[in-house]
This record gives C-alpha cells, sequence and structure tokens, in this order.
C-alpha cells in the first residue's frame, strides 16, 4: 500500500498531473507569501536594508537552489546504472 501510495500507482496520469500542479501551487505560495513578508518588512522604518537584503538572497537562493538540487537528484537517479556498486552512497 505504501509502496502503491509513494509511487502514485493509485489512479491514472490525469490525476497524477493534478497532484503535480497542486504541489507547484504549494510551492509557488510559500515563496510568495516569503517575499510578501520581505516587501512588508522593508516598507518598516526599523528595519535594516541590510538585513532584507540578506533575507531576500536567501530566499531566492535557497528557492533557486532546492529546484536545481532536485532536478540534479532526478538526473543522477536516471542516469546511474542499477547495478553500479554502492549506487546508494553515490545518490546521497
Amino acid at each position: 500500500v505504501l509502496v502503491t501510495l509513494h509511487f502514485s500507482n493509485f489512479a491514472g496520469l490525469d490525476i497524477r498531473i493534478l497532484y503535480f500542479i497542486l504541489a507547484m501551487a504549494i510551492s509557488a505560495m510559500i515563496v510568495t507569501g516569503n517575499m510578501l513578508w520581505i516587501n512588508k518588512r522593508s516598507a518598516q522604518r526599523q528595519s535594516s536594508p541590510r538585513s532584507i537584503a540578506i533575507v531576500t538572497a536567501m530566499t531566492i537562493g535557497g528557492c533557486g537552489g532546492i529546484i536545481v538540487a532536485t532536478a540534479v537528484g532526478f538526473l543522477c537517479e536516471r542516469l546511474l546504472p542499477a547495478t553500479l556498486s554502492g549506487r546508494g552512497e553515490w545518490l546521497v
């Protein structure tokens, strides 16, 4: 049951696409909310411009970094042969 749920084998392709779109929408909401918070914080007088710049850079860099790291992980998962000894260690 867990493997079926994990790999989305319980439904057809249309439900998989719907779940993918919903997952992307949730991720976009998190980033958008963070950026709105940064904009609100920068409008306040007592907030430091340097700290706002650091948080903005960390938000954009972190989100971009996670996307790149996930893409590279998926690519490595597909390109490394299944018979490779220590494949799990290479993937980590």
